[in-house]
């Protein structure tokens, strides 16, 4: 059975990108792959996506910029910032933007889907607050 979250994946680096997929494939997660933050933005602009995941540091455009531009979208979309950068600066600044949160490069699966599930508990709660006499 597949789940009820679309997950967009940013990240300029293919195998990475085949990496997330695969796993949230494993898992029955919807998913599309972006290695293009513009085609990305366009196609959120066109779709229906739950989540972003996407990588801080592209050639195109940053993370940080994505977020920004995809927040005046819809800014109740969740976010999950990658990065294989070190420091407090850009994970603060990832924060300050409403970043949900925040992994480091090699990424630890485990820990990754299992924030992905807690996240869609906490989307299908508030669908199901929606319904609420």
């Amino acid at each position: 059975m597949k789940h009820g979250l679309n997950i967009m994946l940013i990240d300029d680096d293919e195998g990475c990108l085949k990496v997330m997929s695969r796993a949230l494939e494993l898992f029955k997660f919807n998913n599309r792959q972006f290695n293009s933050p513009s085609r990305a933005i366009e196609a959120f602009r066109n779709g229906d996506f739950n989540l972003v995941v996407t990588d801080f540091k592209m050639g195109e455009m940053d993370g940080l910029e994505v977020i920004k531009q995809i927040k005046k979208i819809d800014p109740r979309i969740r976010v999950i910032m990658l990065t294989g950068l070190t420091g407090a600066n850009s994970q603060s600044r990832a924060e300050d933007i409403g970043v949900y949160a925040y992994f480091p490069k090699p990424l630890d699966m485990k820990t990754f889907l299992g924030t992905i599930s807690r996240l869609e508990e906490e989307i299908v709660a508030g669908r199901m607050e929606n319904f609420k006499e």
